[in-house]
């Protein structure tokens, strides 16, 4: 991220009907604040339930130093939707 700000991304889900969205930008890593630990954690309740045994230790990751977040900011982007052809 020093060298190269430079990113290529791609969002698409697996099942039908097939959709997602892919482009170029730039990345920034955005500084630790209460804002981004609240992102953090509402990333990890997304995937992660409860009971799972790594809920705990992605939690406490994510109060730490030792995850950070990306800011993408998309100069190009495209998206494809298959569902209109269902």
């Amino acid at each position: 991220m020093k060298r190269e700000s430079a990113v290529y991304f791609t969002i698409d889900i697996d099942t039908r009907p097939y959709i997602g969205v892919r482009g170029k930008g730039t990345a920034r890593v955005v500084p630790k604040s209460e804002e981004t630990i609240e992102l953090k954690e509402k990333i990890v309740r997304k995937y992660l339930d409860r009971s799972d045994p790594r809920y705990n230790m992605a939690i406490e990751k994510a109060r730490s130093n030792r995850s950070i977040v990306l800011e993408v900011i998309p100069s190009y982007y495209t998206v494809w939707d298959y569902s209109k052809h269902e």
